[in-house]
Parts: C-alpha cells; structure tokens; sequence
C-alpha cells in the first residue's frame, strides 16, 4: 500500500519484481533534512538558526525596525528565499498558499534552514505547514523577532475593512428548496399546489416496480401472500433510481 501511493505499481505474484522500481524519496529526504538541522525545534547545533555574526547582525536591525518596516524586509527575504527554491522569476504572491506554490516536505524543510540561517532564529520544522503563506509566516518571523505576539495580526492600515450589509430582523434565511411527493408532485409549487388544492395523491400502484400487481391480488385483507390494496400513495419514477451507483443493494 505504502508504495502504490508513492507512484510504484508491485506484480503481486513476482515481490522481487519491485527490487528496482523508484522506491519513495519523501521520506528519506525529510529525515535527512532534519538529521542535519538537529531536533525539530531548531535550526542549528547551537539552538538558533545563524551560524555566523551576519544574521544576528541582521535580527538586531530588524528589532529596532518598526512594524511596517520589520515586515517589509521580512517579506523580501521571505520572497527571496521562495524564488530561489522553487526558480520563480515573478513577485510570489503574499496570499498564495505554499501548497500552490509548489512545496512539499522537502522545500518546506529547506524555506525554515535558509530563513533559521538569515535570521538567527529558532523556527519549527514545521512553521510553512502553521504559517500557510508567505504573508503568514512573515507575520510569524516578525513576532518572534519583536517578541510581540500581537505582532502577527494583519497590517490594519493596509486591509480593506469588512462592510455588512443591512441586518434583517428575520432569522430565517431560504437557500433553496427542492421535494418529490406522491402524485406526481416534483417542486414546491406543485406541492403548494397540490394542498391548496386539497387533492388527493393517491393512485394506481406503479407498473415499474416489477410488482406482479394483477397475480398477488386478493380482495380478502390477512390472505397469506397476497394483497388486497389497488392504490398507494407512489413517486413517479422511483424505478429509475440508480442504485447500483450509490452502492445500495
């Protein structure tokens, strides 16, 4: 099971036949990653994510940076690292989710070391998986950098705010309606119809049930086997349900 989802299709009635097939490299590649950058919870031996004076250099500039200015420059470097992981030549869109740009485990892994390593922080091994987009984890590196976690809120001044329209009083809100009844009816006008009318949905059984209405008839109620009723209330078309499909027997 685990390789047919991993794109190898095994002959059952030849194991050996699999011995050369491309065995998944996910896995592997993910381990490997994280062997490198030590316990999931940081970036390198020593429990941050530079290794030289360049990326505490950096954080330090990016603390005594306001707001504004802090994201903006974590947004090129969050845009920079992307590029160069997945060659897009294009501005990465900020609101375009990770999984449509193109990462898996392995790019995932490999976004956390460079930005660990450009910054001097401690990040998650998981922070594109908790941080969807390339706006969220810049909001994410801001507030671990600020020490304000309220730093991971959206920009106010750059977000068009919500309008809402007027408010009914009626909590009752009719998204659609559909019905099928006995007699024929197939809408809610029909059936409105059908009970403003006071009309009586009652008719012949159907022919296309594959009843034996005619040599199952008995006039006498209780007579083993057989039935005395002629009429019923019946949807029209029943028959042609599709059972099979939905798996009913």
């Amino acid at each position: 099971g685990d390789l047919y989802v991993h794109g190898v299709n095994p002959r059952r009635e030849a194991p050996s036949a699999v011995e050369h097939a491309r065995m998944p490299e996910l896995p592997a590649a993910v381990l490997a990653a994280l062997a490198e950058t030590g316990p999931a919870d940081v970036n390198g031996p020593d429990g941050t994510g530079g290794d030289g004076d360049a990326a505490t250099a950096f954080r330090a500039e990016l603390a005594a940076m306001d707001v504004r200015e802090r994201r903006a420059a974590l947004a090129r470097l969050v845009g920079e690292e992307i590029a160069a992981l997945t060659g897009r030549s294009d501005p990465v869109p900020a609101e375009l989710a990770f999984l449509d740009l193109g990462f898996d485990s392995v790019t995932a892994v490999e976004l956390r070391n460079r930005l660990g390593a450009a910054t001097a922080l401690r990040i998650p091994a998981t922070v594109v998986f908790d941080c969807p987009t390339p706006a969220a984890l810049t909001a994410y590196l801001s507030a671990e950098i600020s020490g304000d976690r309220s730093d991971t809120g959206a920009d106010t001044d750059t977000v068009e705010p919500v309008r809402r329209g007027p408010v009914d009083d009626d909590p009752v809100v009719i998204v659609g309606m559909g019905c099928r009844y006995p007699g024929g009816v197939g809408s809610p006008d029909e059936l409105w119809e059908l009970v403003s009318a006071g009309a009586d949905a009652v008719s012949a059984l159907p022919d296309d049930r594959g009843w034996d209405t005619a040599g199952r008839y008995d006039p006498t109620p209780g007579t083993p086997g057989r039935y005395y009723q002629r009429e019923a209330g019946s949807l029209a078309g029943a028959a042609e349900f599709d059972a099979e499909f939905f798996g009913i027997s």
